[in-house]
């Protein structure tokens, strides 16, 4: 996990120190008021590191410290897709808001219980896409609300890039939550569900390939009702 934040935004915890995570506290300490004050990993030369790089003073042992710190109040997680969900619901059962870097669970039924676990917790729960807050998006979102398009009826997205074969196998490993649809496709949804509201029906097909399992090339179409709102 990562970064915290709460509504009076002073104390950060950060685990899970992926190559996104760097990106994300160098960010958030160039650009926001919140300070990251400790970081956690399942390694602790990778966590010492981390906190060297961007001058973090605190390095939790584990997950389970990191989340127990009485200077975290909002917990940024960035750890691979299948372990979103259990640091997630460490977090909220320590009483701490939760940002879980996209996707930010595998399944419908999973991110249902997370954010039961939240809403029954009192705390902030949600998805790290960091797209949204692209400038470009701030823009679009304000054409969007002033009706200058008129009523939006079709909003389409290609997502992809190139993924070396030699890649870390969670790129391809469907227990993983690997695969395009999840690691990829996320993005596309995400924008459907920006443009045109929360989807009341979804079809989706996609191609699957080496390793067994793993998906390529998903395609999918979702249906809102008129009414609906963006994201």
């Amino acid at each position: 996990m990562g970064p915290t934040f709460a509504a009076d935004p002073r104390c950060a915890g950060a685990s899970s120190l992926r190559e996104i995570a760097n990106d994300f506290t160098a960010t958030v300490l160039a650009n926001t008021d919140p300070t990251i004050s400790a970081v956690g990993s399942r390694s602790r030369p990778r966590a010492e590191q981390f906190a060297a790089r961007h001058g973090i003073r605190g390095v939790a042992d584990s997950y389970e410290e990191l989340v127990s710190r009485a200077d975290v109040d909002i917990v940024y997680g960035a750890a691979p897709h299948r372990q979103h969900h259990a640091l997630a619901m460490l977090a909220i059962a320590t009483g701490k808001h939760v940002l879980v870097e996209k996707l930010i669970e595998i399944s419908a039924r999973e991110a249902e219980e997370l954010a039961g676990a939240a809403q029954a917790a009192g705390v902030f729960a949600a998805e790290a896409m960091w797209t949204r807050y692209l400038p470009q998006f701030d823009v679009l979102a304000q054409v969007l609300d002033r009706g200058d398009l008129g009523e939006v009826r079709l909003a389409t997205a290609d997502v992809g890039w190139q993924v070396a074969p030699d890649a870390p196998p969670r790129f391809f490993d469907r227990e993983k939550g690997g695969g395009a649809a999840l690691d990829m496709g996320v993005y596309g949804y995400w924008f459907a569900h920006f443009a045109i509201g929360q989807a009341e029906t979804v079809r989706a097909l996609v191609q699957t390939h080496a390793p067994p399992g793993s998906t390529s090339s998903p395609s999918s179409r979702l249906r809102a009702p008129a009414v609906a709102r963006r994201a």
